[in-house]
């Protein structure tokens, strides 16, 4: 079943280099929204914030996702959104949630969850 608001087009990129229990369940439940949406797709990465940011805790112990909008032809649309670490089930829920709504504004996100990317851009 499609729902309605996932029919934006989007991908969804999850961060697999940390220990397979921390990103398996952010892949469940991206699988699930991506299987409810027609224009979604989700991949899998190594580090998405470079080794060395992930061995200093730039972004804390967690799952790390990139949420990108784009065109029914695959074409990005928009900023690609940061979001992360999610380090609990209820990260994953949120996220999920957030995806599966369609609006994808940052601001709805608790700032816990996009606050690595604010520090980095905050020291450019």
């Amino acid at each position: 079943m499609t729902v309605p608001n996932t029919r934006r087009g989007f991908t969804a990129v999850v961060c697999s280099s940390c220990p397979a229990s921390a990103h398996l369940a952010v892949l469940d439940a991206l699988r699930a929204v991506v299987r409810e949406s027609a224009l979604g797709v989700l991949v899998t990465s190594r580090c998405l914030a470079g080794r060395f940011a992930c061995a200093t805790g730039l972004h804390g112990r967690g799952t790390m996702v990139i949420v990108q909008p784009c065109t029914a032809e695959r074409r990005p649309i928009g900023p690609a959104h940061w979001i992360g670490p999610l380090t609990d089930p209820a990260d994953v829920t949120t996220v999920r949630d957030w995806l599966r709504a369609g609006a994808w504004d940052p601001d709805a996100l608790p700032a816990r969850l996009t606050a690595g990317l604010a520090r980095a851009a905050a020291r450019n």
